[in-house]
């Protein structure tokens, strides 16, 4: 009853049932509320309801371009159709009364042009408009399982970690890189608290640039590679680790070499950074007989100068994927080595005896 007060009974955007009953689930075994998951479930079709359409062969006008990466993601699963395209053309000409859809459009453009961001960025209100009018126009269409596919590929986040997932990391691996290259020796690198570092960037001021008007940072990148009786074919480590993805492709099958340790994150779109953690492959995890709990994925950001040129930019700040396990178990032909890269420029390859190799 409380569920039919609280009018959520009424409510017909997708992804927020599906956020609503992902959280209803949560707390399942502490309240009483199998009838409000029960309502949820009761607004998608049932599983021999399902139908799912043909590939539309479709070209999108220009109100819904904004979107053309996720609607595509929506035409694979067979979810984008003439009649759902139809329909969310209705919805948006309904919010956009008194004007009529163009004129809405092209005020949004202007108001984006008032504030100098282009036209077609990411994350503008005419987007927002787009995600709800497909979130309403869907729901007659899916099942639960569909509709869960929907809710992630249409979701608007920020796959950077927020101020309160940033760590403080006392010791940089900067400090160390910088000062053993200097003196012509291998920095020592191999793990951080126990952990052994997969992959490692970072951007820093180094000491020495701290009272010039103009600070150079430096882009530090350690990536672990697997070479096989100890030799190291170069082409070959490069196909491995210049794998990268973005946010939006998360929930996709990544193919990687069947050697690869991680693949590397391009957020599709950032905010207040973009620092994103690599992530492990399912290759190096069934090679060494692991699973996402043995990893530490964390990114932190050190101090702020009082440069206003650069908004007080971090005199460090960076992310890391770690294997907590320091005792990699590694077929007896492979070991681990580590490249270090400072602004993109391959700097040297130790091996895990902290030796270096030659291409």
């Amino acid at each position: 009853m409380a569920w039919a007060i609280l009018g959520f009974d009424k409510l017909e955007h997708l992804s927020r049932l599906i956020i609503l009953r992902r959280i209803l689930q949560r707390r399942s075994k502490e309240l009483n509320i199998k009838d409000a998951i029960q309502s949820i479930d009761n607004k998608f079709l049932s599983n021999n309801q399902a139908k799912r359409q043909p590939t539309y062969n479709y070209s999108l006008n220009q109100y819904l371009e904004c979107l053309n990466l996720e609607i595509d993601q929506l035409s694979n699963i067979g979810l984008w159709n003439e009649s759902v395209e139809s329909k969310v053309m209705n919805l948006l000409t309904q919010q956009c009364l008194p004007l009529d859809i163009a004129e809405a459009f092209e005020l949004e453009n202007m108001l984006s042009d008032s504030f100098r961001r282009p036209r077609k960025t990411l994350t503008t209100r005419w987007e927002g408009y787009v995600r709800g009018a497909i979130n309403t126009a869907l729901l007659p269409y899916v099942i639960l399982e569909d509709a869960q596919k929907v809710e992630s590929i249409l979701r608007p986040y920020n796959p950077y970690a927020m101020d309160s997932k940033v760590i403080h990391l006392p010791n940089p691996l900067s400090e160390n890189v910088l000062k053993a290259l200097r003196i012509k020796k291998n920095p020592y690198l191999l793990r951080v608290n126990k952990e052994v570092i997969l992959n490692y960037v970072e951007s820093c001021i180094p000491d020495d640039s701290l009272n010039e008007l103009t600070y150079n940072p430096h882009r530090i990148e350690v990536k672990a590679i697997i070479i096989q009786n100890n030799q190291i074919n170069f082409a070959d480590v490069l196909n491995r680790i210049d794998y990268k993805i973005f946010a939006k492709d998360y929930l996709q099958n990544i193919e990687t070499h069947p050697l690869s340790i991680y693949t590397s994150v391009g957020p599709s779109s950032a905010f207040l950074g973009s620092y994103t953690p690599s992530l492990p492959t399912p290759q190096f995890m069934e090679l060494t007989d692991t699973n996402q709990s043995n990893f530490n994925r964390k990114v932190w950001r050190n101090g702020r100068t009082n440069d206003s040129a650069n908004f007080g930019r971090p005199y460090s700040e960076g992310c890391v994927l770690t294997l907590k396990n320091s005792n990699i178990m590694l077929p007896s032909n492979m070991q681990l080595a580590w490249m270090i890269e400072i602004n993109g420029e391959l700097v040297t390859i130790v091996n895990q005896h902290n030796q270096s190799i030659k291409i």
